[in-house]
């Protein structure tokens, strides 16, 4: 993947398809590990559990007792 292909979505997207998934897949797999991280700092920091919903982007803030 060229330093083109990485700036933007649609350079990436009008390039190989399996450059484009392969760079997809690892932004998906960063993503998880940054919001699993979040959670779990906002937890002992904060007291709260950040639960979100697959079917829309609403977060709800649940107290950790």
């Amino acid at each position: 993947m060229s330093e083109a292909q990485g700036q933007d979505l649609r350079s990436l997207l009008q390039g190989d398809r399996e450059t484009a998934k392969r760079a997809l897949i690892a932004l998906e797999e960063a993503s998880k590990r940054v919001e699993s991280h979040i959670k779990e700092e906002m937890e002992e920091k904060h007291g709260f559990v950040w639960k979100s919903t697959e079917a829309s982007s609403n977060v709800i803030l649940i107290h950790a007792d």
